[in-house]
């Protein structure tokens, strides 16, 4: 037994062969990690050529997108980039690019009209969207047996083409407005003590003229009508229509509805208006006053339809923006937005409302609603640059303020032959009526509210309306530029209305109010909003 136990313990102690077994051992853990080693390598060798094919499907396809956009830019620019078979009239041969070899990108494109549901009539401007797709293949590993292919999206934008456009409505040569009462007694436009102008009225009812006002013919603007349907009273010795620069004509309902009180006459309506022997009308024309027989019917507009296109607007908030952007997604009827506070940056594909408040530059393009009151203030000259029209649900309020199309230092340049309405013009038309503006001295006769207040030595350059039966009212050394058109115009404390510009605004912001043909021309913005 202890001779047994003792070949035991001799065997245990014995470590003879332990070599071969630990060989064998890591023999095998090296086997292992090579064959580990082996398919890692492989594996990561396949899953790079397969992130090489993709990516080069991926360019390939981008290459697509591109090509889709180039065709769409290459059509017609009246009415071809928004037609829908741009590419349903090629065959699939035409849309299909080839690289190398077997390598291929088939692209389409899909295009939608974003027009709102509640938009009424023809819209002047329709929000065209081009979806774009575009299916590249590329040859795998393995050849044309083991294919790659990757499908991309991108949306196009087509950007209506908003220039300032030809006056459709005549009443955009005049300081208009519409409102009569069928009452030559009545004064529904009237011009002030301390006020000089230099343009032409268009009034509806009667055109009344007291203290030293004056409205003057220019030597170097087109030339001044003065058309008042209904009767011109002068109902001062000081005030003269023409006297420094004859008007051109002067027309109102009959002869005898234009008269003026005499100096020595008692202080009811005297004589009729006449050039001798005391002076209050001077015209070119031989007839001191002519028969009224020029009709201008005011322009009307849509602003439900414009609230819906707008762009910047409710509708369609800024999608490029910064500093103190409109965030017109917050906007109410009471809220009031400032063109000329703090820089801000809005810009979207059909539009752009931008202010540098270190240069007072004023950037300004395409159709534009505001669904409050709009302010312009800081007692700042500043120059808007673009063609823009833009709507306030609300009023608009300018005081202490220069807004311009040509600067001259800290003033408008009021030279006929500085402002350029076909680069620069500005409209704004409001329809509301904010009860802080204005006070008494903007209520009309005629009836109605102010809509628009230049106010406090403001300035400005453009065009303004007034819709339904609001008014505009100029007032306290205010000067103005442009055509105006109103349920009635109010003028109150030296106001000066300058010559228009040499060729008159014989265009208007697409957008303005009696523009009724919509825009045919788009362009393409570039492509966005990628997928796959």
């Amino acid at each position: 037994m202890k001779t047994f136990i003792a070949a035991v313990r001799s065997r245990l102690h014995d470590e003879t062969g332990m070599a071969l077994v630990m060989a064998v051992g890591v023999s095998a853990v090296l086997a292992i990690m090579g064959g580990s080693l082996v398919l890692y390598s492989t594996s990561s060798e396949g899953s790079a050529n397969r992130s090489r094919f993709d990516l080069r499907a991926y360019q390939l396809a981008q290459s697509g997108i591109d090509a889709a956009a180039s065709l769409i830019a290459a059509q017609p620019l009246t009415d071809g980039r928004q037609s829908s078979t741009v590419f349903s009239s090629r065959t699939l041969a035409q849309r299909t690019l080839s690289f190398g070899t077997g390598e291929t990108v088939v692209y389409n494109g899909t295009l939608y009209d974003d027009t709102p549901a509640g938009v009424v009539g023809t819209p002047l401007v329709r929000p065209y969207r081009w979806m774009l797709t575009a299916i590249a293949t590329v040859p795998g590993q393995d050849g044309a047996s083991s294919t790659v292919s990757r499908t991309l999206g991108a949306t196009m934008l087509l950007s209506p083409q908003a220039p300032a456009t030809t006056v459709q409505s005549q009443a955009w040569k005049y300081v208009y407005s519409k409102a009569a009462d069928n009452n030559n007694a009545t004064c529904e436009v009237t011009l002030p003590n301390n006020s000089d102008y230099a343009q032409s009225f268009y009034v509806s009812g009667t055109l009344c003229l007291t203290g030293n006002g004056d409205l003057n013919g220019t030597a170097t603007g087109p030339p001044v009508e003065v058309i008042a349907k209904q009767g011109i009273w002068i109902n001062s010795p000081a005030a003269d229509i023409g006297l420094s620069t004859p008007v051109s004509r002067v027309e109102t309902d009959l002869v005898n509805r234009c008269r003026y009180r005499n100096t020595n006459g008692p202080t009811f309506w005297g004589q009729v208006c006449r050039k001798s022997p005391i002076p209050n009308v001077h015209v070119t024309a031989t007839t001191t006053v002519a028969p009224s027989t020029t009709i201008v019917t005011g322009p009307s507009t849509s602003f439900t339809n414009t609230a819906l296109l707008g762009d910047p607007g409710p509708g369609h908030p800024c999608q490029t923006k910064s500093g103190a952007y409109p965030d017109f997604a917050t906007m109410t009827s009471t809220s009031t937005f400032s063109l000329t506070g703090a820089s801000y940056t809005c810009k979207n594909a059909a539009g752009e409302l931008s202010y540098d408040s270190s240069t007072r530059i004023l950037t300004i393009r395409g159709l534009i609603y505001f669904p409050g009151n709009l302010a312009a203030n800081g007692n700042v000259a500043v120059q808007y640059k673009g063609i823009a029209a833009i709507y306030v649900a609300g009023s608009y309020n300018q005081q202490q303020t220069a807004l311009c199309a040509v600067l001259s230092g800290t003033s408008c340049n009021w030279t006929a032959s500085a402002w350029d309405t076909t680069a620069n013009v500005l409209l704004i038309a409001a329809a509301g009526v904010n009860g802080a503006i204005g006070g008494p001295s903007c209520v009309s006769a005629a009836g109605g509210n102010t809509s628009i207040l230049l106010e406090q030595a403001t300035q400005f350059q453009g065009a303004v309306y007034a819709d339904g039966t609001t008014n505009i009212c100029y007032q306290n050394l205010s000067t103005f530029q442009g055509p105006s058109v109103a349920n009635a115009q109010i003028f109150a404390n030296q106001v000066v209305y300058m010559p228009m510009p040499t060729a008159g605004v014989v265009k208007v912001p697409f957008g303005a109010p009696g523009q009724t043909n919509p825009v045919a021309d788009y362009d393409v913005t570039p492509p966005i909003n990628y997928t796959g």
